[in-house]
Order: structure tokens, then C-alpha cells, then sequence
């Protein structure tokens, strides 16, 4: 395949009085919308106008305390309503904000505060004694009366299209989160791509249940506060909770939900009402069509999204056809489509030549959507955002996925498989060499080798091989407790093997071929049987998720994770 040419982006259709910046595009949809609700959580709503007044109280409260434009605030809260004030607070005065998740062992909050270097992180009173340690100043958000005494009124603060939006951390190869800075103009880019998808709608209703560190809250939270939609704001745990869902879908017209594969299988496996009709994104994870005709069941509208951090969320989409859904295979991938308008997709060899129709290459994307760099990281930013071969326009550069694509015969785009050493889990990308390097650094380690296994379902967990040092007195539960207070929990193996030796081939590299079968942290103590039918229907729930049945009611999810 040459190149997936396509139309170019038409930011005419952006009816925010030719916004270029978030905060402007947003001021411009309170005026337009005042008196419509923006946001809504468990406990209040705010209308455009309420929104935008708070957000500029709130910007001139961090104004007064030293943040200015180029600098870093960690986000360190709860989803509620007041989160979204607080980046829209953030954003207004030319910062760049940097979701902290408090799930989060406090050693990775502090690596990412030591890479971002925070002029401030904004928390709410539970987080208060780490925000501290995070950055020299804090703002507290449940402080009395903490915004009332300043103006409403618009800031009058130049924010640039080049100027950084976020930064989100990823998992890192070297054992350090690893920064994806991405720009005001990347996002307005993505917004108004999807602004020409038909079927996505302005004034569709989006339930929010990413978490800000997962990069789709961005499209999530921005798209329909900058064309007049809205935002329920849900918690991750709502999809353990399905009935909360469609409680809200109920309650509140909400009229679109963007979810990985594995989340709405979980959601799908405890029931959905018929009645529920929703417009329904997939993203984040490999799609199959057996997945896909489950969803097309409960789905007006499907679509399958595909986009790496460093291309601001997504690069490309392919709306599922029904009719070529029939004669497919149902292991087979549904495509990830053709290119977002204004955005270049090529499929190319290791020499940067174009591959041929049909044949497997490697993914790069070009566009407006290409993220500014990795935090701090100039060596891997020119490892992997590289000039643009293809672009008559200097300065354009293409992103490298390391992913591996081809193209079918309808000309969409097909994922293949990864070309590096890196997975993803229910979104989240994991580098299985983060892993490794966390458990060198433990004194009784001599050497360890991360990988995945197919489990009984054919779903592939996260495995830990591991040798001691001579004399180390520690098991693999040990282990397991220290890496949960390194690591975020999905990176967390479901098994850890201790061997007294990891073999090796001749040439001294890791022989995985050798490495025995991992004993399942579930066939180290007696499962446990349900009690009652509520238990027992929960069970039947997670073993149809998670395609095993070799667990008990007193297993922990976070030991079954599946990678994709």
C-alpha cells in the first residue's frame, strides 16, 4: 500500500467562532449555550455558562499562586465536576495539565512528578499529604470558600495553538513513565475530525468513564464541551456495576459511550436491556467480529477507533458494516479503518519504502494530530517522531506506532500485531521491559523476564519469570506485594514463577522457549464456591469475561487481567 490519502480536515464546520485553543473554543460554547447543562456528576450539574464562570474563578486562585503559561499542574482528584473545572482552569492560563490517578502506587505518582516538575498540583483533601510531596505548592479544592471571591470574567491570557494542552504518562521501557506532550492545536485537530464523522452528533450525550490518564477522557470530555453537547460524568468502576449505566443512559439521554473491547464484554456479560439503544465506540484494544455482533445487538451506531497517545487519541476509525460482519470469520479482526480527515496513514518496510496493497508493514501517521514529543525525552521523540518523507511541507513529521497493519481487499486497514516488546491492557499500554526493570531493582533479584501466556480461554496474562539471589528469603506473593507498590495495578502479573535458574541460549539471551508453564495464582490456595445466587451470577459473569473457570468467589480481578 502506498498511502491512505485522506480528505482533507474542514475546520470551517468547527462552529466555535474559529477556535483555535480549547479554552477559547469552550468560551465561545458557554456564550452560545449558556443555560444548557455541560456536565453533570452523582452530586451536581453546571451549565456552560456555571462551567466557564468557575473555571475562571478557579484559574485566577492558581494565578495567584505562581502557575503561568508553560508550566506543569498535576491533577490529582476524584471524577467529579469540579475535575473538569480544574483543567479547564488549568488550560485557560496557558499550562499544561497532568492527570495523577489516585489507583496509583504513591512511587509512580512521585516518578511522574520528578520527570513533569509541577509548579503546582490541584487535590482535593484525601490526596493533600502526597500532593505536597508532589510539587512545593498545592491547591486544595475542598479549601472553604475557595474560589468565591474572584471574578467570573474571561482571563486575558494569549493561549497558542503550538502551546501544551496535557501530558499523559504511558508505561516506559526503562522502568520510568514515559510523557506524551501533546499541543492545543493536536486536540482542536481531532475534535474537528470527528466533527465530520457522520453519526457523531454535537449535542450527543457522552457518558465519561475513562480516567484522565487514559487518553480518550480526551475526546470525552472536550468534544462535547466544545460543540454543545454534554458529559455525564461516571466512575471506572461503574462497569463491575452495569445497572449504573443504564441507570444514567435512562436518567440522563445519554446517547454515546467510547469503551475498550474488554469493557464492554464485562458490561455486556451481566445484560443490556433491550430498550437501550446507544451509539457505541470501541477503541484501545483489538476488535474480533464475534465481539462486534454481540455489541451490533445493543448499538444504533458502531464504530471501531484506532490511535496511539502520540497521535492525540485517534488516527483513524472504520464504522462497522453489518452485512460484511455476516460472511466474516468470527476470530477475525474488524478492520481499524481509513484515515480521520485532515490525517496521513502509511504502511511502510524497515528502509521507509511503501509496502504493497495487501502486505504487512509497519503503521506511521502524519497529520495535525502528532503529538509534540516525549517529556524530557529527546532521544526516543527522534527515535520515533521522524521528518515526513512523504510531506511537501517542511517541519511535518510522521509518528512511528510500532505497529504492524495491512490493508484488505475494501481498502481499510487491518492490526496485525506489535513490533516491539510492548502490550496493551484494557487500554493501557504496558511495556513488559517496565516490568522487568521494576523487579531488578529489588535486592533479592538477579534476573527476570516479563511475558505473556495463553491462559485455557486463549486470552493471554501477564507472567513473571524470576530468579533470587542465593539465600533470598522471599516468595512470589512477596514479590507480588512489592510490584503493587511500584507498578500500576494492570501491570501487575497475574502469575510469578521463581526458578532457580532462567535459562539461557548459547549466545546468553533468555531462552523463552524453555521457561516452564506458570502456576496461576488461583492454583495456589482452595477456591472458594458462591453462597447464594447473587454469587453465583457474579461468578458466571467474570468467568464468561474472562474465558476460564479455574477461580473462586475470594480471587482478586486484578490476578485474571487480560492482555490485548
Amino acid at each position: 500500500m502506498r498511502t491512505i490519502h485522506p480528505i482533507s480536515v474542514n475546520t470551517d464546520r468547527l462552529s466555535t467562532g474559529q477556535a483555535s485553543v480549547l479554552p477559547q473554543a469552550i468560551e465561545h460554547a458557554a456564550q452560545r449555550f449558556a443555560e444548557q447543562i455541560a456536565l453533570r456528576d452523582n452530586e451536581q450539574t453546571l451549565t456552560f455558562q456555571g462551567l466557564n464562570a468557575r473555571a475562571n474563578q478557579l484559574a485566577r486562585v492558581l494565578l495567584d499562586r505562581g502557575v503561568s503559561s508553560g508550566d506543569r499542574v498535576g491533577v490529582y482528584l476524584n471524577r467529579s465536576v469540579d475535575t473538569y473545572v480544574a483543567l479547564l482552569a488549568v488550560l485557560k492560563l496557558g499550562a499544561a495539565y497532568v492527570p495523577l490517578e489516585a489507583s496509583l502506587p504513591d512511587e509512580r505518582l512521585k516518578a511522574v512528578a520528578k520527570q513533569a516538575q509541577f509548579s503546582l498540583v490541584i487535590c482535593q483533601q484525601p490526596y493533600l499529604r502526597l500532593a505536597k510531596k508532589l510539587a512545593n505548592k498545592v491547591c486544595n479544592l475542598d479549601e472553604p470558600a475557595l474560589i468565591s471571591h474572584h471574578s467570573e470574567d474571561n482571563l486575558a491570557i494569549a493561549v497558542a495553538p503550538e502551546q501544551m494542552a496535557y501530558i499523559i504518562f504511558t508505561s516506559g521501557s526503562t522502568g520510568q513513565p514515559k510523557g506524551v506532550a501533546v499541543s492545543h492545536g493536536s486536540v482542536m485537530a481531532v475534535l474537528a475530525a470527528m466533527h465530520q464523522i457522520d453519526g457523531i452528533e454535537e449535542q450527543d450525550c457522552w457518558l465519561s468513564l475513562a480516567t484522565l490518564a487514559f487518553d480518550i477522557s480526551v475526546v470525552e470530555t472536550f468534544y462535547p464541551l466544545v460543540f454543545g453537547g454534554s458529559v455525564v460524568i461516571g466512575q471506572k468502576d461503574w462497569i463491575f456495576s452495569p445497572q449504573r449505566i443504564h441507570h444514567a443512559i435512562k436518567q440522563h439521554g445519554v446517547t454515546i459511550i467510547q469503551q475498550t473491547p474488554s469493557a464492554w464484554k464485562l458490561m455486556m456479560s451481566a445484560g443490556w436491556p433491550e430498550q437501550l439503544k446507544i451509539k457505541m465506540i470501541c477503541c484501545g484494544e483489538a476488535l474480533t467480529v464475534g465481539q462486534t455482533r454481540a455489541l451490533l445487538e445493543n448499538a444504533t451506531r458502531l464504530w471501531n477507533f484506532y490511535g496511539p497517545t502520540e497521535a492525540t487519541v485517534y488516527a483513524c476509525y472504520h464504522e462497522v458494516d453489518k452485512q460484511q460482519l455476516d460472511v466474516a470469520d468470527a476470530a477475525a479482526a474488524v478492520p481499524i479503518g481509513r484515515a480521520l480527515p485532515g490525517y496521513d496513514l502509511y504502511v511502510l518496510d524497515e528502509q521507509l519504502r511503501p509496502t504493497e496493497s495487501g502486505n504487512i508493514g509497519n503503521l506511521y501517521i502524519g497529520g495535525p494530530g502528532v503529538a509534540q514529543q516525549y517529556w524530557q525525552n529527546p532521544v526516543q521523540t527522534a527515535d520515533n517522531f521522524l521528518p515526513d518523507p512523504f510531506s511537501g511541507t517542511s517541519g511535518q513529521r510522521i509518528y512511528h506506532t510500532h505497529d504492524r497493519v495491512r490493508q484488505d481487499e475494501y481498502g481499510q486497514l487491518i492490526y496485525v500485531s506489535r513490533s516491539d516488546n510492548q502490550v496493551k491492557i484494557h487500554g493501557y499500554r504496558v511495556e513488559l521491559g517496565d516490568i522487568e526493570s521494576t523487579l531488578m531493582q529489588h535486592d533479592s533479584v538477579v534476573l527476570t523476564v516479563a511475558q505473556t501466556i495463553e491462559n485455557a480461554g486463549g486470552e493471554k496474562q501477564l507472567v513473571a519469570y524470576v530468579e533470587l539471589c542465593e539465600g533470598a528469603a522471599i516468595d512470589a506473593t512477596q514479590l507480588r506485594e512489592y510490584l503493587r507498590g511500584e507498578l500500576p495495578y494492570y501491570m501487575v502479573p497475574g502469575a510469578i514463577e521463581i526458578l532457580d535458574a532462567i535459562p539461557l541460549t548459547a549466545s546468553g539471551k533468555v531462552d523463552k522457549k524453555s521457561l516452564p508453564a506458570p502456576t496461576w495464582v488461583a492454583s495456589q490456595r482452595d477456591i472458594v464456591a458462591p453462597q447464594g445466587e447473587l454469587e453465583k451470577q457474579l461468578l458466571r459473569a467474570w468467568q464468561s469475561v474472562l474465558g476460564r473457570t479455574d477461580f473462586g468467589v475470594c480471587e482478586s480481578f486484578l490476578n485474571w487481567v487480560v492482555i490485548h
